[in-house]
């Protein structure tokens, strides 16, 4: 049996250490130095070179236009062919004409103060009217040919959500309060619903026969109504778990989607009111989920492709999801590192523009979520934006107090 070699470390090797002289110099810092590149030196704030690059990357700005009217956040935009909206944070709307080929604006109304910040502007379907509502409950609606105001009432009530009947000028809104009301102009009638399950109602939708509307909650309730009775004709509770924060119709009015803090996207059936499917948008793992609520992530916005039979989704983690609304597979997934994106629409032609949290517009391939172009210009988070009839102009609101049009490829 052979012994195993022993190695000596020649670093523990005294025998092998060569003793070096080492000089110490000391060095006076009352002396000015020699060197020149020591002499060049400036001192640099970090913070200022921060604030530096900002404005460099804020000097980018992709719009054609800027519309700075309001004096505060810009919440809510519309459009109407050549006609646009805004409401604000410093309680005013304004509507405006806009002329693509000359590139001009031209202010057509601004109203007086409502009690509260504006945060919904709709348009009819004909273009006659723009309904404006507040926080506070105030809802007023202008016509459009003589700029004057048409009809207000008060709720006194938060309103969630303001829109109008698809095919004829009949107004409806939700309010916090979980009331869904119908105004109708040439009879003065107005009609509430009430779930009674006391929960905010935040989204709803008429229906494409326009008899029915859909109308979601934020305890996860979901209630189809007979808008002629003002009845429920379906209940489904608990749809979600927690509250329901975006809905979309597909463009047949066959399936009705909805989303929200669940991470769940659910397609149901607007004929039999059944759950077809459930589509998980979270990537964490079960443990992550228990984490605080300050951490949760949230489906923001769900859209239909108008021309294949896809949906898109966007969360407030910064991800996009494309699935395949026959097979119910995942089609694509896009991870805009961590900024998040506020809301989700598709154009004519396979298009997905989305608005982020870091004020830019971007536009993707909707069949492969390759990223085709970012418009930025906004210097903060976008909290609203619609595309013209012809998918060639963005019009986009944002917490920088800027509304800006953007002209699209």
């Amino acid at each position: 049996m052979t012994e195993k070699s022993v190695r000596t470390d020649p670093i523990e090797d005294e025998n092998e250490i060569e003793q070096e002289e080492v000089e110490i110099v000391e060095q006076d810092f009352d002396e000015e130095p020699e060197d020149e590149l020591i002499q060049d030196m400036v001192e640099v704030d970090i913070d200022d070179l921060i604030e530096d690059l900002e404005a460099d990357e804020n000097t980018c700005d992709d719009s054609v236009e800027s519309i700075d009217k309001h004096d505060g956040a810009v919440f809510c935009i519309d459009s109407f062919k050549n006609f646009f909206a805004t409401g604000g944070e410093d309680d005013l709307a304004y509507v405006f004409s806009y002329d693509q080929q000359s590139n001009n604006i031209q202010e057509l109304i601004k109203t007086d103060k409502f009690k509260d910040s504006v945060t919904n502007v709709k348009f009819s379907n004909d273009g006659k009217y723009i309904a404006i509502s507040d926080m506070s409950g105030l809802i007023r609606v202008y016509t459009i040919e003589n700029k004057s105001l048409h009809w207000t009432h008060d709720l006194d009530s938060d309103i969630e959500s303001l829109d109008w009947h698809p095919s004829c000028n009949v107004l409806f809104c939700s309010t916090s309060d979980g009331y869904f009301y119908m105004f109708k102009f040439s009879t003065d009638e107005i009609r509430v619903m009430y779930s009674g399950d006391d929960a905010g109602l935040g989204c709803f939708r008429i229906l494409k026969d326009g008899k029915r509307a859909v109308t979601v909650y934020n305890n996860g309730n979901i209630r189809f109504w007979d808008m002629k009775s003002g009845q429920t004709v379906h209940n489904l509770l608990q749809a979600h778990q927690g509250d329901i924060l975006t809905i979309d119709l597909s463009p047949d009015g066959n399936l009705l989607a909805t989303a929200g803090l669940d991470m769940k996207l659910k397609l149901i059936n607007t004929n039999n009111y059944k759950i077809v499917c459930e589509l998980s948008c979270s990537t964490k793992s079960e443990s992550d989920e228990e984490t605080m609520d300050e951490d949760r992530d949230s489906i923001e916005s769900v859209s239909f492709c108008k021309s294949l039979p896809l949906i898109a989704c966007v969360t407030l983690s910064g991800k996009i999801f494309v699935w395949d609304i026959n097979t119910h597979v995942l089609r694509s997934q896009f991870d805009n590192n961590m900024i998040g994106y506020s809301k989700v629409v598709w154009n004519s032609q396979e298009k997905i523009y989305v608005s982020t949290l870091d004020g830019s517009l971007q536009e993707f391939d909707g069949r492969n979520l390759e990223l085709s172009k970012t418009y930025k210009g906004h210097r903060a988070e976008i909290l609203d934006f619609c595309l013209n009839e012809q998918s060639t102009i963005i019009y986009s609101a944002s917490n920088d107090n800027f509304a800006k049009i953007f002209h699209l490829n």
